[in-house]
């Protein structure tokens, strides 16, 4: 199988770390090809099992793809994608247009193509907006912050564009002197001033924008589980994919060093806290410890986060973590 492109298939394709892939009816040498995949990628020939990340099939006829692409729509995930395959060169029945025709009638949106190899084309797949959903959700951080400044101008009598020209004239452009600077001068509360530095020199839009934020999501989950701590990965994988299957309502938040579960407010989060051990934490108030559930002191101290269970292995993410799990979930109605 002869490819003239030097980009990775796994990019092509949209496969990350830690994904779940199915691959159905490749051509011979594909899977050599897909060997050389990011770390702990799950991949089969079959679709049973959880959801899927990325379905990926063959097809040189219509009748076995209709047959299998309301299989495909049912095995995804909700920010899942399906690749439909396709000889290049019209020598089969099927081309794009056949192919957007058929997937149109099962409600699947066309959200991309490329070129699989020098003999194959695909065609990428997803959910209707309507049905899909992000694995990442933003922070509602963020609403705040687009409310923060909303209000800015009532609040100090400038709007935010006018404060960052205000502070590209005038103000020290080291970050700290910067703050210090608008809290003297203006009166400005802290937080104001460090926000308001961070716009005017354009610095940490992960935090203020929604689409740099997940874009920014997936990396820090990536370097969450790096180096010495990268063989957690799979653990990590395992407790988010428990947590969704708990309802549709559930949503991934990613920080710098933990990932936090929310329903209405946090239930849960997730945080590599040493080299070999995850930290599944619960809000689990005042309930009381008993098997491997450990209490933080959280209730104590006001935290959302009151309870723990550490985690080493794949294993031991069994019933009972998963029964604490959605205590968690129903607690946070």
């Amino acid at each position: 199988m002869a490819t003239s492109s030097n980009r990775p298939i796994a990019q092509k394709l949209g496969i990350k770390t830690g994904n779940r892939i199915a691959v159905l009816y490749s051509p011979k040498g594909y899977t050599s090809i897909l060997a050389r995949l990011p770390p702990h990628v799950s991949l089969t020939t079959r679709l049973a099992g959880e959801p899927f990340d990325v379905v990926q099939g063959f097809y040189e006829d219509e009748r076995s793809l209709t047959g299998d692409l309301r299989r495909f729509r049912k095995a995804i995930h909700p920010w899942g994608k399906v690749w439909i395959c396709w000889r290049k060169g019209n020598v089969t029945e099927l081309n794009r247009d056949t192919i957007m025709s058929l997937c149109e009638k099962v409600a699947l949106d066309s959200v991309g193509s490329c070129a699989i190899d020098d003999e194959w084309s695909g065609l990428s797949l997803m959910l209707p907006k309507n049905e899909r959903q992000e694995r990442y959700a933003v922070h509602p951080g963020l609403k705040m912050i687009a409310s923060w400044k909303a209000n800015l101008s009532k609040k100090t009598g400038r709007t935010a564009d006018e404060w960052s020209a205000l502070i590209r004239k005038g103000a020290p452009k080291n970050d700290r002197l910067c703050v210090e600077w608008l809290i003297e001068k203006y009166g400005l509360g802290t937080n104001t001033a460090r926000f308001l530095a961070e716009i005017a020199f354009d610095k940490a839009k992960e935090h203020r924008e929604p689409q740099r934020y997940l874009e920014s999501a997936e990396k820090w989950v990536d370097e969450m589980y790096s180096g010495a701590k990268e063989p957690l990965r799979p653990i990590y994988e395992q407790l988010i994919k428990s947590a969704f299957s708990l309802g549709k309502d559930v949503t991934a938040t990613p920080c710098k060093t933990i990932v936090p579960l929310r329903r209405r407010f946090v239930f849960a989060q997730v945080k590599p806290s040493a080299n070999t051990r995850v930290d599944l934490g619960l809000a689990l108030g005042k309930t009381r410890t008993s098997g491997r559930l450990i209490d933080t002191g959280g209730l104590a101290k006001g935290d959302r986060i009151t309870h723990r269970i550490p985690i080493t292995r794949l294993s031991e993410i069994d019933e009972e973590v998963k029964t604490w799990l959605r205590k968690a979930y129903e607690l946070d109605q």
